[in-house]
């Protein structure tokens, strides 16, 4: 069976498979950060601190509110902590330039638990300069 195109189906065929290959991979990611819940803060790095030093300060915030660490890679922390009625999952991606704060939960008075995101991003805050004057 011979199929003949012509040209502006060429055209459109050769369009769909260019969208396929190129864009289509770049779309998960855009899923994963959605998945990562609400944005809820960006906390600007000092400069001169590496990502090993932004981990550190990151991950001490987590263990100074009892946090139960779920994940942990580079660049992506998430911790959980529950409270009965209050839940939170805080997501946590970071680089040397940010680091930006994604929570899913619940509280009593309905909404995220607003209390526990401001007291972990003031901890991170705190340990970013703090590591900034040991450099």
């Amino acid at each position: 069976m011979n199929i003949a195109f012509n040209t502006s189906s060429r055209f459109t065929i050769l369009a769909a498979l260019l969208f396929a290959v190129f864009c289509v991979p770049a779309l998960p990611a855009a899923d994963e950060a959605a998945s990562d819940g609400t944005p809820v803060g960006i906390i600007p790095v000092p400069d001169k601190l590496a990502i090993a030093d932004v981990k550190a300060c990151v991950s001490r915030a987590f263990i100074n509110r009892k946090y139960q660490i779920q994940k942990s890679e580079q660049g992506l922390i998430v911790g959980y902590y529950e409270r009965s009625p209050n839940v939170l999952t805080l997501t946590v991606r970071y680089d040397t330039k940010e680091v930006k704060l994604f929570a899913k939960g619940s509280s009593r008075g309905g909404g995220l638990p607003t209390r526990w995101i401001e007291s972990y991003r003031k901890d991170v805050g705190s340990f970013l300069s703090q590591k900034l004057l040991e450099k």
